[in-house]
């Protein structure tokens, strides 16, 4: 996955399999290799595709689980 992150309000997401959980305050992606956690305030989905997803929100930390 790529991502890219403007100031703490703004995510774009690339090459993502699925979204596995949304809401408010947190977004789980899934991955070819793992799992990405953003965890937020008033997080929204702007836009999704097959391709890539933008978030809207006040971003408090992305994190990374690698699947086992």
């Amino acid at each position: 996955m790529l991502i890219s992150v403007q100031d703490n309000r703004f995510a774009q997401i690339e090459n993502y399999k699925s979204i596995v959980e949304y809401n408010a305050s947190r977004l789980r992606l899934q991955g070819k290799n793992g799992r990405l956690i953003i965890d937020g305030e008033k997080l929204e989905l702007l836009c999704y595709s097959i391709e890539e997803c933008w978030i809207k929100g006040k971003i408090h930390n992305i994190s990374y689980e690698p699947n086992p």
